[in-house]
This record gives C-alpha cells, structure tokens and sequence, in this order.
C-alpha cells in the first residue's frame, strides 16, 4: 500500500544489490564515462532507490546498470535523478527510470 504522503505511484521492492551507473556527460570529460558503483535499495516498475558516495543532481540523467536474477546479469537503463540528499558519509538518491 502507498502512504498519502508518499510520492511515488508503483509500490517499491526493497532490496540490498550492488549496482553500478554512469555519469552524464555533464560531468565528464567530452566522450570521457565516468562509472560509479552504489547501492540499490528498493526498486519499482518506475524506479529505485540508491545509495552511493556521490551526490547527485537533480534533473541529472543517467545510465544504469540494474542487476537481474542470481547472477551477474545486468539490464541497461536510463534513469533521471529526481532528488538526492546526503545521509552521513554517503548520499541517498531517487531515480526515475525513463
């Protein structure tokens, strides 16, 4: 069940998987990726929750690598920062998958 004041509209799994994702050219070096490694934490059919050592932008678009099944299978993706927040040593992100 989503809360009233919850923003999302697809319910969340939670989950604990190691996920890796690739700056926006913005960020980088013209044709230079620089690839980051974080945290999934939960995941929906419109996005998932991250948690890395980088602090994201918001509107900042992204490619990632979410991991599938048991093994090391990953499906590519691009997905927009819709917020981000520092929690301690490492930032909490949203993304919304495009």
């Amino acid at each position: 069940m989503i809360h009233e004041n919850e923003k999302r509209y697809d319910e969340r799994e939670f989950v604990e998987r190691p996920i890796t994702f690739n700056m926006s050219a913005h960020r980088a070096a013209p044709f230079e990726v620089i690839s980051k490694k974080g945290i999934c934490i939960d995941i929906s059919s419109s996005g998932l929750g991250l948690v890395s050592n980088c602090h994201l932008h918001k509107g900042e678009v992204m490619e990632v690598h979410v991991p599938i099944g048991v093994k090391e299978v990953t499906v590519r993706v691009f997905a927009e920062v819709r917020w981000s927040a520092f929690a301690g040593d490492s930032a909490r992100s949203g993304l919304r998958f495009l």
